[in-house]
């Protein structure tokens, strides 16, 4: 059976064999922990946190524009670019620009001959942000020897992001935008008012669409009148063509259908006339002298039946041509009306027109109105944003110095110590290359070993 070897006696003898280099190192390095422990200049770390909220969006009466009530959800993406913006060049170089040179002592160890640039990206570079876990907010910390100095400066840091925050999110451009869209849009509105205005008084109407239901109205009255008008002088002119048909015919004709008192007597009379002249017809000759007297009565009574039907002809054309000309003159107010319609037809069309680039003119005037107060509102603060800051914890720092602890300090010292004697006694035992173990010897040169004599 083959003898494999001992590692851990190797490892053993190794660490024997080396272990002046290796307590030798351990000891060098826990002493210079120490010594850091002790006497290094202590660094404070000041550190303060921000908390990143989202807004509930709830509909007003006053919104501008109608919007479902919906909350908006902080995601990872916004609370890196909010962290972005906190360590922002722009931020710190602010920052920088609140102090005088003098006072940036505690930054720079020459202030007077470093660089903005440069010293501005020294700090970015120092400056820490991290989310806390499960949380929305960020921790911004900065680690520095002089922590009240450096408390001051994360205070104005933070505040200077909150500014520059809204700076981003509302340009101050964006209200001096809104303020004169909303000054053209009050010019032009003023402009077409002013138009409808002079259009009202060269018209005359103030609102065609109410004319023009009343025309139709009472052209409708009229129409109904006008109808019955002619009615009345169809049938009047009827009967006054029949009269004065029978004016003109040579027989005898009694006109009983005219309703005229006076008439109605001339024809009765006729009547008892033509009678008595049949009775008599019976008794005398036709050429004797009472059928002639008789003869006259008739034709003088007939002459003065045809005169009453004549005046009453006469007095139903006066009324044929009073209604014609009553007829003629609705027709006319029919015809006005309906040319008035036309024309508060063609101004309703330039009054609808006006109005509706009035209300649109308005309706913007007032949108850009909102937007301009809003620009105001949200240039100084968050508050039309998605997303809102708060300051959860101002800048502060502990007694206890972030660097060097010496509860953290030495015992990584001892442990790096042990850690570097080990690494370089191994690492000299591996380039020593002379017997070290009576093996080496049996299997350089295939003796057996007697006895060996230690070096000392």
């Amino acid at each position: 059976m083959i003898k494999t070897e001992d590692y851990l006696r190797e490892t053993l003898i190794i660490f024997f064999a080396q272990k002046k280099i290796i307590f030798g190192t351990t000891a060098l390095i826990a002493v210079i922990a120490v010594l850091i422990a002790f006497f290094w200049p202590p660094s404070y770390e000041v550190s303060g946190s921000l908390l990143v909220k989202a807004k509930k969006v709830e509909k007003s009466p006053e919104a501008i524009e109608s919007m479902d009530l919906r909350n908006f959800r902080v995601e990872k993406e916004d609370l890196f670019s909010e962290m972005a913006l906190l360590t922002s060049f722009d931020v710190v170089k602010n920052t920088i620009a609140t102090y005088d040179v003098d006072a940036l002592d505690f930054l720079c160890a020459d202030p007077d001959d470093t660089p903005v640039a440069a010293l501005t990206g020294k700090i970015t570079n120092s400056l820490r942000t991290e989310i806390l876990p499960n949380t929305n907010i960020i921790r911004i910390s900065l680690v520095n020897r002089a922590p009240v100095e450096t408390q001051e400066f994360l205070n104005r840091l933070m505040h200077q992001y909150i500014e520059y925050r809204g700076k981003i999110y509302y340009p101050e451009g964006e209200a001096l935008f809104y303020e004169r869209q909303a000054d053209k849009f009050k010019t032009a509105l003023g402009t077409k008012e002013t138009e409808l205005q002079e259009m009202v008084a060269a018209t005359g109407s103030t609102a065609p669409e109410k004319e023009i239901e009343n025309n139709l109205a009472a052209m409708l009255d009229l129409e109904k009148t006008l109808n019955d008008l002619k009615n009345q002088w169809i049938e009047k002119k009827h009967a006054a063509d029949v009269m004065q048909s029978a004016i003109a015919r040579e027989d005898i004709r009694f006109f009983s259908e005219v309703d005229n008192p006076a008439i109605s007597r001339f024809g009765d009379r006729l009547y008892a006339l033509m009678v008595e002249k049949g009775t008599l017809l019976r008794k005398f000759h036709p050429d004797s002298t009472t059928i002639f007297r008789i003869r006259e009565q008739i034709d003088e009574t007939l002459a003065a039946l045809k005169r009453e039907v004549a005046f009453l002809l006469e007095s139903k054309n006066t009324e044929l041509d009073g209604l014609s000309q009553t007829m003629a003159s609705i027709q006319e107010r029919i015809t006005a009306l309906t040319q008035r319609n036309v024309t508060l037809s063609q101004n309703r069309i330039v009054f609808d027109g006006l109005r509706r680039d009035i209300d649109l003119l308005a309706h913007s005037y007032t949108t850009f109105a909102k937007r301009r107060e809003e620009a105001k509102i949200n240039t100084s603060t968050d508050a039309g944003s998605r997303f809102s800051v708060s300051l959860v914890n101002s800048p502060f720092f502990s007694d206890t110095p972030y660097f060097p602890s010496k509860k953290t300090v030495i015992p990584f010292g001892i442990l790096a110590g042990v850690i570097t004697g080990c690494c370089l006694g191994f690492l000299k035992e591996f380039f020593d290359h002379t017997f070290k173990t009576p093996e080496d010897v049996t299997r350089a040169v295939d003796l057996p070993v007697l006895f060996s004599i230690p070096k000392w």
